[in-house]
C-alpha cells in the first residue's frame, strides 16, 4: 500500500475574481482559483489579506462572481472541468466559530456519458444581474441555470447547432427579460461565424432560438485576422452600451451622434474588432428580410426555394462591417478584465501569452475609435482582476502571480521592459487623444454597410495605437509559482544528505529554474575564519542578568580560547585573549562546560537569586568559580573543587571529571567510575557546596549529563539526565539529599553525546495542557533521538538521522518558538508542532559545536564552530518550504540532468522570442551548463534553427585512468515552418573544466548520431545509450577509437519495436521501464547487446511519465490524470503480463516521477518509506510514500473509509469516487474506488479534529459496527503525525 501526499501544492492560478462577500459595503474581496482550491483575500490598506480557503474535489476551471439584486453583496459559482464537470455554489458564511468560511449551497453536476466534451470553450457565463448562469462544456450543448439571490433556482438543457465553438458571451440588451448568446464558432466550411441566438422560454422549458437573433447580425470573420483560431483560440469580450451622461462637455457634432448601444468586442487574433449591436429599426429590418427567404425556402416553387438557399449561403459567408477596429501588435491574449464596470465600463485591461499588458479604451467610439495603449510586461497572464485604485491582480500559469499598479507617469528603469511595436504597425502619440479629428461625429453604419463581400474591405473606423514611451507598471507583491514543472532532478548538491529538488518551470516571458527544500534558512551574518578543530564553544556575558553577551569561550580537544566580543551596532571585532590578560581562567586543559551564575541568597528561609559577574568553568582536573574583572579584562579565581575533594563524600578516589553541565546555580558533574555529583555555590560566593551524589556499583562511565532545566527561565532543575557508556542508557534522577533513579530508558541504537530535557510547550507546570517535554539525545553515529517525557514514562520515541559525525544539541529560540538546534554532518532545528516534534532542516553541515549568542547586532542568533572557523547566524523560519527561483525570462528550460563531478546542472532550453500573433515563430534550443550553487551560466550550446532538446543524461567513462564526464543530448526536428518534427539527433558532449580565476566550463562534441524518428527520451544502462525514438527503443553501443580514447562513436546494436509512440523512460539496473503515449508500460532488460522483454501491460493506459521502482515494480501516470502501479505477474505460456495493483486519480497532470525522496531521512524503524516524487503541471509536488506494515496498512484503509462517508467535501459525489481512477472521457464502470493507494492529505484531516470528541467518536464507530476502527484515535494520532512529517 502506497501513501499519495503533497509537498508542495498547486501553484498556478486558473481564474480569479472581485467581488463583495458581505454585507459592508467597504470591504471587498479578490477571491482566487487554483487547480485544487479556491482561496479569498480581502482587500486591505496595507495590500492583500488572506481570510480562508476551501479545497475542491475536482480540476477547478473558473470562479465568478453572483451579484444578489438589490443589494452589494455577491455569492460565488465554480465551475469544475473534466472528466466529471460540475457547478458549485459557494457563499461566505460565518460557521460555529464565529469565523467566515466558503460553504456549499448547492452542486449541480454537468456530467453526460454520450455527449462529447467541447474541444476550445469550456467556461460560465454569469448575468450581470446575477439571475442566469449558462454553463458550456459538452459539444452543441449548453446548461441554463436559473438563480435567485445567489442560490440555485432550476436549469434547463439546451441543443444548438454549433459545434466547434471558439467563444461565448451574454450580450447586454435593452429588454430586461431578453437574455441574447453570442457565438463565435468555425462552421462546416471552416470558416469562423459570429452569430447570436436568443435564449426564450418555451412550453417545454428555455430553449435557444432556431435562427440567429438580429440583435447582432451574424458574420463571417476573416481568417486573416484570426489566422490560427484553433491554436490562438479568440474571445468574446462583452461591451455595456453608454451611458446617457457620456459625451458631456463634447462639441455639438459630436453629442449628435447616436448613442453607443453596446456590443461585442472579438480579440486574440491580429486585430481587435468590435461589433455594435443593431438598432430595433435595424432588426426589424433584417428579420423581415429574413422571414421573406424563410417563405421563398418554404415555399411551393422549386427554383425560388433553390434560388433562396443560395442566397443564404451567399449571406452567411459575408463580413459584416465592424464598427471599429484597431491592430493588435503583439501575442495571444490569454486574459481580459474590464477596469471598473461602474465608474469606467468602457476601459478594458488585455493581457497577451509573454506578459504584455495594454489598457483598451470605448470611451469615445464614435470619434478616436479604439485606442490602444501600451502599459508594460509582468507575467503571462491567465486571469486579470482589476481591483481599486490602479492596482490589478495577476494571475498566472506560467510565471509568479502578481499584485501591479498603474502609475500616471511612465518609468525607464532598467528591470522595467517597454513594449515595443512591430514597424509595418503605425502609432500616434499621446497629445493627439486631444487633438481635434476630423472623424468626429461619425454617425452609425448605414444599414446597407451591414453586409459585404469584399474581404479586404472589412474593418470599420481604424483606431489607434499609443507609441510606447515606457512601463507604466510596478510590482507591488508577487505570489510565487513553480508551475509548469516540465522536468526535475533531486540533487544533494553539496553532500551533507539534505536533497532538493531542482525543477525546469515557466514558460514564455518567465522561464525559471527553481530549488526547492523543505527546511529552515541559516542567514550567516559574520564569520571568524581560522578557529579549527574545536569541540565546544559558549557565549558568556559580563554579568549574569545582561542581556548581550561580551565573550566567546571555545574548546579544542587539549586547551581553552577566550575572545573578547565587541559590538557597537556598525562595527563589531573578535579580539583574542591572552592566557596572561584571562588571568585565572584555565587554558590549558579542554573545558567541559562554562557559564555565568547567579548569586543565591537567603530571604525568610527561601533562596533568592540576584545578578552577579561569576563564571564556573569545569575542565577534567576539576570545578572553578571565577569572577570577571571588568578592569583588567580577565577572570579571577575564587574557589576551585577537585576530584580528590569528594573523597570524603563518597570514599573514591577520583582522578577527573568526565561530563559536566551547569545552570544558573547548580553544576552537575561525573567522575571517572561513573561516580555523579551535584554542587552548588555558597552564598558568599567563595566555595561550593556537596548537594547530593551517587555512586555507580557497577562502574558505568557517563557519556553525557544534563542539569539545564526543562523550564528555560528557572534557575534549578529538579532532576538530572544522565547517559552511560557501552549500554547506551538514559535515567533521569531526581536531585534531592540523594540522587534518586525517576525513570530508565531503553537502550539507544548508539552512544550519547549530547543530551537535552525540554519542555518546548508555554507552560510550567508539568499537568498543565501546554506543558510538552521531550528526551532529545545526539548520538555519536550522526542521529539524534527524541521520545515525550509524561508521568514518568518515556514514549513515541523517533530516530532520525543527520549523517556520521556525532550530533550536538542548544536549545535555542526561532521567533517566538523554543527550539533545540541539532548539528554534526547535517543541521535541523527540532520544535514542537502541535503536540508531536517536527525537524526543519538546515542548510548547513560539519558543524561540531554551537550555542546561542545575543548582542547588539546579533540578536537571536547563533555560533557555530565548523571546519573553517566560527559561524554567527540565525535560523529562520521553521519547516519553511524554501523555494530558490533561478529566472531565465525569455530562455524557457525543459530538461535538466546533474553532473556531480563538476557540479554542474545541464539544462535543456527552449528560446522563444515575443511574436505577433500570425507570424512565424522559429524554434530555438539551446545546452547550458550551470554552476551547481551559484547557477552562473559556465557554458552554452546553441542548437541548428528548428532543432529543440527533448532529452538529457550524462554518464562517465574511463579515459587513461580517469573518470570523464559526458553529456549527451537528444533532440528533433522540424522541417522549414512546420509544427511537427520529422526525425532526431543524438549529440554527445564532454564538458571540460577551464582553470582560471572564473569558473568556466568548455563544451566539447565529441559525436553526433542522426536518428530516425523523434529522440524523445535517453537513459544510459550498462555503459549502453537506451533511446525512445517514436515508435522503437534503441540500444546504441559506445565504441571507442583505441587510437584517440577520449573520442568515441555510437553503433547501433538492438531495436526493439513493439510501442506507437514511446515518449517516456525509467531505468533500474539493466531494467527499462517504457511509457507508450498511445499504448500502454512495459519492462525490458538489457542483457549484453540486445534487448529482452521481461513483462508488459496489455490494457489501454496512454501514460505521460514512468519510472521504475525496482526490476519487478514500477509507477506510471497517464493523460487522465491517475497514478498507477505495476508488478510483473506470471503470465501465460512465458508472455509475462505486468498487473495493475494500485490505481489513484491525482486531479493533476503529472509531467515527472522521480525515484528518491526530497523530505528527508525517515525515522529509524519507520513504516514509511518515501519512494518517489512527482511533479505536475499546475506546480504541485508529491510524495508516494510506502507503507511498509500490511496490518497498518489496512488501518489506514479503514479511516480513510470512515472519514470518507463522514466528511463531505466540496465537488464530485464523495471522497472515494473522487479518487477512483478515470479515463478521459469520465469514470470507470469498473473501478469502484482507488486500490494499493491512500489519499495521506485527506487522512491528515483526521488531526483537525482530534479536539471534537463527538466527530473522532463518530469516524471511529463507522456506519456499522464491521466499520469500527479497532486502532485507538491516538494511536492513530501518532502515525498522522509521523506521516505529517515526511512531507
Amino acid at each position: 500500500m502506497k501513501v499519495v501526499t503533497t509537498f508542495h501544492a498547486s501553484s498556478s492560478v486558473v481564474s480569479s475574481v472581485k467581488c463583495c462577500l458581505t454585507a459592508s459595503r467597504e470591504l471587498e474581496f479578490l477571491v482566487v482559483a487554483k487547480l485544487n482550491r479556491i482561496e479569498v483575500y480581502s482587500l486591505q490598506a496595507s495590500g492583500l489579506q488572506y481570510e480562508c480557503r476551501v479545497d475542491v474535489w475536482g480540476k477547478v476551471l473558473c470562479v465568478k462572481a453572483l451579484p444578489i439584486q438589490g443589494t452589494n453583496r455577491s455569492k460565488l459559482v465554480v465551475m469544475i472541468s473534466h472528466p466529471d464537470p460540475e457547478v458549485i455554489f459557494l457563499a461566505y458564511e460565518a460557521v460555529a466559530d464565529g469565523k467566515k468560511e466558503l460553504v456549499v449551497n448547492h452542486s449541480l453536476s454537468l456530467r453526460e456519458r454520450s455527449s462529447r466534451p467541447a474541444e476550445f470553450f469550456n467556461d460560465l457565463l454569469v448575468h450581470p444581474s446575477g439571475q442566469l448562469v449558462v454553463a458550456h462544456c459538452y459539444t452543441g450543448r449548453i446548461k441554463v441555470i436559473f438563480v435567485e439571490a445567489g442560490d440555485y433556482e432550476q436549469d434547463f438543457d439546451c441543443a444548438f447547432s454549433e459545434c466547434n465553438v471558439l467563444s461565448m458571451a451574454i450580450l447586454p440588451t435593452y429588454e430586461d427579460e431578453l437574455y441574447t448568446l453570442a457565438i463565435l464558432h468555425i462552421d462546416a466550411l471552416q470558416r469562423i461565424q459570429l452569430i447570436s441566438r436568443e435564449l426564450s422560454n418555451q412550453e417545454t422549458g428555455w430553449e435557444l432560438s432556431p435562427t440567429p437573433s438580429m440583435l447582432l447580425p451574424p458574420t463571417a470573420i476573416s481568417d486573416k485576422t484570426f489566422p490560427t483560431p484553433t491554436d490562438n483560440i479568440p474571445r468574446l469580450i462583452p461591451v455595456n452600451p453608454a451611458d446617457e451622461g457620456e459625451g458631456e462637455g463634447e462639441d455639438e457634432e459630436t453629442q449628435a451622434a447616436s448613442p453607443f448601444l453596446g456590443g461585442v468586442l472579438v480579440v486574440g487574433g491580429r486585430k481587435l474588432i468590435l461589433f455594435e449591436l443593431a438598432s430595433p429599426e435595424s432588426r426589424r429590418k433584417h428579420e423581415g428580410k429574413r422571414k421573406r427567404l424563410d417563405g421563398l425556402k418554404s415555399g411551393a416553387d422549386p427554383s425560388k426555394a433553390k434560388a433562396a438557399k443560395a442566397k443564404q449561403n451567399e449571406r452567411d459567408g459575408r463580413k459584416r462591417k465592424p464598427t471599429a477596429s484597431v491592430d493588435w501588435p503583439w501575442g495571444e491574449i490569454t486574459a481580459w478584465c474590464s477596469v471598473d464596470l461602474e465608474m469606467a465600463p468602457l476601459r478594458f485591461f488585455l493581457g497577451d501569452s509573454y506578459g504584455a499588458l495594454a489598457l483598451l479604451s470605448l470611451e469615445d467610439i464614435r470619434g478616436t475609435g479604439l485606442v490602444l495603449i501600451p502599459l508594460g510586461r509582468a507575467s503571462s497572464a491567465t486571469t486579470l482582476t482589476y481591483l481599486s485604485n490602479q492596482a490589478i491582480y495577476i494571475g498566472s500559469h506560467l510565471g509568479d502571480s502578481q499584485l501591479v499598479t498603474i502609475s500616471q507617469v511612465p518609468s525607464n528603469e532598467a528591470d522595467q521592459e517597454v513594449l515595443s511595436i512591430p514597424y509595418d504597425i503605425k502609432t500616434v502619440h499621446k497629445t493627439s487623444l486631444i487633438s481635434p479629428t476630423a472623424k468626429k461625429g461619425k454617425q452609425r453604419a448605414a444599414d446597407d454597410d451591414m453586409d459585404l463581400d469584399d474581404a479586404e474591405q472589412v474593418y470599420g473606423m481604424d483606431g489607434r495605437i499609443i507609441t510606447p514611451d515606457g512601463s507604466y507598471i510596478k510590482v507591488a507583491r508577487t505570489y510565487k509559482n513553480i508551475g509548469p514543472i516540465t522536468d526535475a532532478v533531486l540533487v544533494d548538491i553539496d553532500g551533507s544528505g539534505q536533497r532538493q529538488l531542482v525543477t525546469c518551470s515557466g514558460g514564455q516571458n518567465t522561464g525559471s529554474l527553481n530549488v526547492v527544500r523543505n527546511g529552515s534558512e541559516f542567514q550567516e551574518l559574520a564569520t571568524i575564519p581560522g578557529l579549527v578543530n574545536l569541540s565546544a564553544v559558549w557565549a558568556i556575558k559580563t554579568r549574569f542578568e545582561d542581556s548581550d553577551h561580551t565573550h566567546v569561550v571555545a574548546s579544542t580537544d587539549s586547551n581553552t580560547l577566550i575572545y573578547r566580543f565587541k559590538d557597537r551596532g556598525l562595527e563589531t571585532s573578535v579580539v583574542q585573549i591572552s592566557n596572561a590578560t584571562a588571568r585565572d581562567l584555565v587554558t590549558n586543559e579542554p573545558t567541559l562546560a562554562f557559564a555565568n551564575v547567579a548569586r543565591r541568597i537567603k530571604e525568610g528561609g527561601r533562596s533568592k537569586y540576584t545578578d552577579s559577574s561569576a563564571v564556573v568553568q569545569v575542565v577534567p582536573s576539576g570545578v572553578y568559580l571565577l569572577e570577571y574583572d571588568a578592569a583588567l579584562g580577565g577572570y579571577t579565581a575564587r574557589a576551585r573543587f577537585l576530584p580528590s575533594d569528594a573523597h570524603s563524600h563518597c570514599a573514591r578516589n577520583l582522578k577527573e571529571i568526565t561530563a559536566a553541565s551547569i545552570n544558573a546555580s547548580q553544576i552537575a558533574i561525573a567522575f571517572d567510575g561513573g561516580v555523579l555529583a551535584v554542587l552548588n555555590i555558597n552564598e558568599t560566593m567563595t566555595g561550593f557546596g556537596w548537594i547530593c551524589h551517587r555512586v555507580d556499583a557497577s562502574f558505568r562511565e557517563v557519556s553525557a549529563i544534563s542539569c539545564i532545566p526543562a523550564n528555560a527561565q528557572a534557575f534549578m532543575s529538579p532532576r538530572l539526565v544522565v547517559a552511560y557508556w557501552h549500554t547506551n542508557e538514559v535515567e533521569i534522577l531526581t536531585i534531592g539529599t540523594s540522587l534518586q533513579t525517576e525513570v530508565k530508558s531503553e537502550p539507544f541504537p548508539a552512544l550519547i553525546r549530547s543530551i537535552q530535557l525540554f519542555n518546548f510547550g508555554s507552560d510550567t507546570s508539568s499537568t498543565a495542557p501546554n506543558y510538552h517535554a521531550f528526551l532529545v539525545c545526539g548520538l555519536a553515529n550522526g542521529s539524534f533521538v527524541h521520545c515525550s517525557f509524561k508521568e514518568k514514562k518515556f514514549s513515541d520515541k523517533k530516530v532520525v538521522s543527520l549523517g556520521n559525525a556525532p550530533v550536538h544539541l542548544t536549545t535555542c529560540v526561532v521567533g517566538d518558538r523554543k527550539t533545540i538546534f541539532a548539528a554534526g554532518s547535517r543541521a535541523t532545528a527540532i520544535a514542537l508542532d502541535k503536540t508531536s516534534l517536527s525537524h526543519s532542516p538546515v542548510m548547513l553541515k560539519d558543524v561540531t559545536a554551537a550555542c546561542q549568542l545575543s548582542s547588539e547586532t546579533f540578536q537571536s542568533s547563533l555560533v557555530l564552530a565548523g571546519a573553517h572557523g566560527l559561524t554567527i547566524g540565525r535560523v529562520q523560519d521553521l519547516n519553511k518550504l524554501n523555494i530558490r527561483t533561478i529566472p531565465f525570462a525569455y530562455t524557457n528550460p525543459r530538461r535538466i540532468d546533474y553532473i556531480p563531478s563538476l557540479r554542474v546542472f545541464a539544462i535543456g532550453c527552449s528560446v522563444c522570442q515575443p511574436t505577433r500573433i500570425g507570424n512565424f515563430e522559429p524554434i530555438k534550443s539551446e545546452l547550458r551548463l550551470l554552476d551547481a550553487s551559484s547557477f552562473a551560466n559556465l557554458s552554452e550550446f546553441q542548437c541548428d534553427v528548428n532543432e529543440e532538446i527533448t532529452s538529457l543524461t550524462n554518464f562517465t567513462r574511463e579515459v587513461e585512468g580517469k573518470e570523464v564526464p559526458y553529456i549527451c543530448v537528444g533532440t528533433v526536428v522540424y522541417p522549414e515552418e512546420e509544427h511537427k518534427p520529422v526525425w532526431g539527433r543524438l549529440r554527445i558532449f564532454a564538458p571540460v573544466l577551464m582553470s582560471g580565476k572564473e569558473r568556466s566550463v568548455e563544451l566539447t562534441l565529441v559525436t553526433a548520431q542522426e536518428v530516425v524518428g523523434c529522440v524523445y527520451a535517453v537513459k544510459v544502462v550498462n555503459d549502453h545509450l537506451v533511446v525512445a525514438a517514436e515508435s522503437a527503443v534503441l540500444l546504441y553501443k559506445i565504441a571507442t577509437d583505441p587510437a584517440v580514447p577520449s573520442s568515441f562513436s555510437l553503433e547501433e546494436s538492438s531495436t526493439w519495436y513493439n510501442n506507437y509512440v514511446v515518449s517516456s523512460l525509467g531505468t533500474f539496473g539493466d531494467h527499462i521501464v517504457t511509457g507508450d503515449t498511445i499504448s500502454t508500460v512495459s519492462i525490458i532488460k538489457v542483457q549484453g547487446e540486445k534487448f529482452v522483454s521481461k513483462a508488459r501491460d496489455y490494457g489501454h493506459l496512454n501514460p505521460v511519465a514512468v519510472e521504475a521502482l525496482d526490476e519487478d515494480h514500477l509507477i506510471a501516470a497517464n493523460n487522465a490524470m491517475n497514478l498507477f502501479t505495476f508488478a510483473v505477474g506470471h503470465g501465460v505460456h512465458e508472455r509475462k503480463a505486468l498487473e495493475r495493483d494500485g490505481g489513484y486519480h491525482v486531479a493533476d497532470f503529472v509531467t515527472k516521477l522521480i525515484r528518491g525522496n526530497i523530505s528527508g531521512d525517515a525515522p529509524g524503524g519507520s513504516t514509511f518509506i518515501p519512494e518517489v516524487v512527482f511533479c505536475t503541471s499546475s506546480g504541485r509536488i508529491g510524495i508516494v510514500i510506502d507503507v511498509d506494515d500490511q496490518d497498518l496498512s489496512l488501518k489506514l484503509s479503514s479511516l480513510q473509509r470512515n472519514l470518507a462517508n463522514h466528511i463531505e467535501g466540496v465537488g464530485g459525489d464523495g471522497h472515494t469516487k473522487f479518487r477512483t481512477p478515470r479515463e478521459m472521457s469520465g469514470r470507470v464502470d469498473s473501478e469502484a474506488s482507488a486500490f494499493g493507494f491512500i489519499d495521506g492529505d485527506f487522512l491528515e484531516s483526521f488531526l483537525s479534529i482530534l479536539a471534537n470528541e463527538r466527530e473522532v467518536e463518530e469516524v471511529c464507530a463507522g456506519s456499522s459496527e464491521p466499520e469500527r476502527l479497532t486502532l485507538p484515535a491516538e494511536d492513530y494520532r501518532k502515525v498522522l503525525e509521523t506521516l505529517q512529517s515526511l512531507h
